[in-house]
């Protein structure tokens, strides 16, 4: 059986996250569950589901988008890079360090 692959951007203003998940329940999940919370304007931290960070926008990316849009498999800069469209599901990354 083969998992349907789907890419999504999420962004607080401060960090950004992509995703490789079934949907988006799945994509929300997966930062759920390694405890990912949003920033709202005044700069306080929230559960991703909270009402004061309702304001940040989830968007899904085309699977042509993430063919070209790379990320760093592992920590740091001097880890190899490779297409989001590679990764697995269940796979996520940020642009924090």
């Amino acid at each position: 059986m083969t998992t349907t692959k789907r890419f999504f951007y999420v962004g607080d203003g401060g960090a950004s996250y992509y995703l490789v998940a079934r949907d988006l329940d799945h994509a929300k999940q997966l930062l759920r569950d390694s405890g990912i919370e949003f920033t709202d304007e005044g700069g306080d931290s929230w559960p991703i589901d909270a009402p004061e960070v309702a304001f940040v926008e989830w968007r899904e990316i085309s699977a042509q988008d993430a063919a070209t849009r790379r990320v760093w498999l592992g920590d740091g800069g001097g880890a190899p890079e490779a297409a989001l469209a590679a990764c697995e599901v269940g796979d996520w990354f940020t642009s924090e360090i």
